[in-house]
Parts: structure tokens; C-alpha cells; sequence
């Protein structure tokens, strides 16, 4: 994944010509939500960087860097939060000029065809990143992601697989949309030593639709294990609010995320059948950086990064029972849960770390803006 640098006799010249872009382009991030906030929080270590998706790495790799989300704000949000659904993302004057004023525009977000073309009347390169899921089932929303995909100077994926589909569906190049890994801040998360004793609750942890804990909560029935589970309630059925074996905690801080990991036996992952697209992996890497040992449902984009047995355990998509089977397995199996918890946690930290997300991120901006 991702664009690498020569090997030969370039390898100065590429260097030098990287220091170059970074010191004569000004790099503008737009993303979904007002994030400016979280700068400061970042820097005092009290959330992660990934958060910001390289903002903190190439700030502090020399970069010009900057953030414009003031979209969000008053009834202009309102407005833009309103039509979101249908596909729509509008900007605001004062963004057209910061984007006037920068070189390079990166969307962390959905695709928005008033941005793009904004960026290529300006003539700014734009990145999108992370803005594909499932391929659009409505019209206007496949007709702006076909506009985009063709105006974007660069559409990053971060998963192979997913590249793949959306080019053979909107007959894209092969390779046409770049990818690189998703990584988090491996600094930020402790290291557990995996230690069962004493422990029998499991945890899992994610916020997005993706998740299938309709079947995380039948297989808690099933084998009785009690479940600490970090979501939102109104992600949730009634039947999982009152399973007795289902403790939901909503917004807590990391420090009481990581009690909750260092007291529970395993983490789970449980995901919707037939995903695409990379949902589940930041909550995923997160568990692994920890040492915890995993079982996520099998995916294809999952399948890119870990190994079954070697670094998680896979189990299939709503199959209530082989994950009821697996968390007893886990639980009582140490040799295998000591295993893929070193495993996890090596293959993790030391290939899907914030160091290595720059340097692919910083290889494709090198490329895209001196192309």
C-alpha cells in the first residue's frame, strides 16, 4: 500500500524535492465535524492523534498545515447538517477563502462536488480520503461520487479491496484510487500484559453502524459471558438494553476505556455481513495495540491487515454460535489467547503505528502535488 520512494541513485533527489514541497505548499484539511477543538487535547495526551487523520504528524514534520471548519458553525451548519443525507456538502465563503489561500485541500469525508470544483476552478489539488463506504445505491449520490472520482486530484482508500470495487464499478484505472494502511497513535494506548486471572468480562468497543451487536448480545446469551459494551444506546435494540449480560457505557473517558480493557479477558468486534469498506478496523487496532486478544468478524478489508489465529481470531458474520464458541474459546484456552494477544499487538504497533501512516501519506501528497 501506498507510494514509496526510489531505491537508487533518486533517493536524494526525492528527498530533496520533499523538503521543497513541504516548505512551498500550504496543506488545507476539511473534515466532516468541527475538529479544532481536539488540536490542544491532542498535544496534552489526552485522546489520540489519529483523530485528525496525519493533521499533528505533518504539522510536526514541517508541514504547512491548517483546518477550516468554521461550516459547522450557526445556521450554516444547521443548513449543511440538514442536506447532508442527501449527498449535499456545501461550503461556506470563508472556507472558498482559505481554500483560495492554500495549495493543497484535503476532505477527510464525503465527497462534495461544490469543493471539488471550487479547487479546480482555483486550480488547488484536492485529496479526498476516506470518503467511500458502499457504493452509493441513490442516483445523485453515484452521479457526485463518479464526478468526483474523475475531478479529485487523488482519491485515497485504505483498504485494496475496497479500491477494487469501487474501480470496476465506476471503470476506473486499476489503481486509479491510491491506498494506504489506516493507523492510530501506538504512543497514545498502554500495553497490557495479558494476564487472565481473576477476569471473565469481555469488551467491546465502537460507535458506528457497522457493528452487528444484535449477535454480539444472542451469543452473550448463549454462553453467559457478561459484555462491557462502549457504544451509543440508540445504536441499540431494545432486547440488547435489557440483556442482562449487556453493560452499555456511553462517552467515557480513556482512562476509564483503558480500566475497562486491563479488567476484561478478551475484546470483540462484531460486524454487519457484507462490508466493503473498512469499518471496524480503528476499533480493532486499538484492541491489538493494547494486547488484547481479539476476535473480530471476518471481512475482506480485515482480512488485508491480520491474520486469523495470528493475530485475532475471525469469526463469520451473524453467527450467533461460532462467536459464543470463540469467546469460550478464548477465555479458556490461554495458550491461544496469550498467542494471538503478542501476536495482535506486535503486528500492530510495529506496522500500523502514526510513523508509518505519515510517511505513505506524505509519499502520495509529494506525488500528487508535483504531478
Amino acid at each position: 500500500m501506498g507510494d514509496h520512494p526510489p531505491e537508487n541513485n533518486e533517493k536524494a533527489e526525492y528527498y530533496r524535492m520533499k523538503e521543497l514541497t513541504k516548505k512551498n505548499n500550504m496543506i488545507l484539511f476539511l473534515f466532516s465535524r468541527k475538529v479544532t477543538g481536539e488540536i490542544s487535547r491532542i498535544e496534552a495526551g489526552e485522546i489520540p492523534s489519529e483523530i485528525l487523520y496525519g493533521y499533528m504528524e505533518l504539522k510536526n514534520n514541517g508541514w504547512q498545515v491548517d483546518i477550516s471548519d468554521n461550516r459547522h458553525e450557526g445556521l450554516f451548519g444547521k443548513l449543511n447538517h440538514m442536506i447532508k443525507t442527501y449527498g449535499i456538502n456545501l461550503i461556506n465563503f470563508s472556507t472558498i477563502i482559505r481554500i483560495k489561500n492554500s495549495d493543497v485541500v484535503i476532505v477527510k469525508g464525503d465527497f462534495s462536488i461544490m469543493t471539488t470544483l471550487v479547487c479546480r476552478i482555483l486550480g488547488k489539488k484536492i485529496i479526498y480520503k476516506d470518503s467511500m463506504f458502499d457504493i452509493p445505491t441513490r442516483f445523485w449520490k453515484r452521479w457526485s461520487a463518479f464526478i468526483n472520482l474523475r475531478l479529485a486530484s487523488a482519491v485515497i482508500a485504505y483498504s485494496r479491496h475496497q479500491a477494487d470495487i469501487w474501480e470496476k464499478r465506476f471503470k476506473l484505472n486499476k489503481s486509479a484510487i491510491k491506498t494506504m494502511h489506516y493507523c492510530i497513535d501506538t504512543n497514545f494506548y498502554p500495553e497490557l500484559k495479558y494476564d487472565p486471572a481473576n477476569k471473565s468480562q469481555a469488551i467491546s468497543v465502537g460507535r458506528d453502524p457497522g457493528r452487528d451487536y444484535d449477535c454480539l448480545s444472542k451469543a452473550s446469551e448463549l454462553n453467559n459471558i457478561e459484555v462491557k459494551l462502549v457504544t451509543l444506546s440508540y445504536l441499540l435494540s431494545k432486547k440488547i438494553l435489557n440483556n442482562r449480560n449487556i453493560e452499555v457505557l456511553q462517552r467515557i473517558p480513556y482512562s476509564d476505556l483503558f480500566n475497562l480493557y486491563e479488567n476484561s479477558v478478551i475484546s470483540i468486534v462484531p460486524l454487519s455481513k457484507g462490508l466493503n469498506y473498512p469499518t471496524g478496523i480503528r476499533g480493532t487496532l486499538e484492541s491489538l495495540a493494547i494486547g488484547m486478544p481479539t476476535i473480530a468478524t471476518r471481512t475482506p478489508v480485515l482480512e488485508e491487515y491480520f491474520k486469523d489465529k495470528e493475530h485475532l481470531l475471525y469469526v463469520d458474520a451473524e453467527d450467533e454460535h461460532a462467536l459464543s464458541s470463540a469467546m469460550i474459546e478464548l477465555t479458556e484456552n490461554e495458550n491461544l489467547a496469550r498467542t494471538i494477544a503478542v501476536g495482535g499487538k506486535t503486528k500492530t504497533r510495529s506496522c500500523y503505528n502514526m510513523e508509518i501512516y505519515t510517511k505513505e501519506f506524505e509519499d502520495i501528497l509529494v506525488e500528487v502535488i508535483n504531478s
